[in-house]
């Protein structure tokens, strides 16, 4: 995950539960702009080759 602030963009990090290396798609970004919440979702898919699983982001700013 990232953020952007006033066009500077902060440092890339990865969400807590989520493999760090591959592994994870988003599928969806929304961050309305008539409040400060950004939401993201998509799957992750296991190393082990377990079935994948959903999950929701939000942020807010």
């Amino acid at each position: 995950m990232i953020s952007e602030w006033n066009g500077i963009w902060g440092k890339a990090a990865t969400p807590a539960g989520l493999p760090a290396r591959g592994g994870a798609t988003v599928s969806a970004v929304a961050c309305p702009p008539e409040v400060t919440l950004c939401l993201a979702g998509g799957h992750e898919t296991p190393a082990n080759g377990n079935r994948a699983q959903a999950f929701i982001l939000s942020q807010a700013g």
